[in-house]
């Protein structure tokens, strides 16, 4: 006579696909969340500032940049040279963080923490 009791699972493989599939959804789900917000920040930066705008370089060096892991806004120096100096200031310029300001104006708001619970909130009434 055996004290052990045998349980047999099956599906489990279709399982851990779904939550696989489940994971990526999320991911992909809050990586749209996060680029929302950078256009945001990104037209934010780019209405608010000290610097006169002219010819608009400046304002089009403003981008939002992605790799596998990570999105981000820079300051493209293929675009402005100057942009960098503008932002950290220089001799007769004083700085003008206006990028960190307006990424501190979304966090302040809870932009990020905002759209990505939204989107989330709504990708889980889906599969629901």
């Amino acid at each position: 006579m055996s004290n052990s009791i045998d349980i047999k699972i099956e599906g489990d493989k279709e399982l851990f696909i779904a939550f696989d599939s489940i994971s990526k959804n999320l991911m992909s789900t809050t990586r749209k969340a996060v680029q929302s917000v950078n256009k945001e920040v990104i037209k934010d930066s780019r209405s608010n500032h000290r610097f006169t705008t002219r010819t608009g370089i400046l304002n089009a060096s403003i981008k939002q940049t992605k790799s596998k892991s990570s999105f981000g806004i820079k300051l493209d120096k293929n675009v402005s040279k100057y942009a960098k100096h503008i932002h950290q200031g220089f001799k007769s310029w004083k700085e003008d963080p206006f990028l960190f300001d307006a990424f501190e104006r979304a966090t302040n708001k809870k932009l990020y923490t905002n759209q990505i619970i939204k989107r989330i909130n709504k990708f889980l009434h889906r599969i629901f």
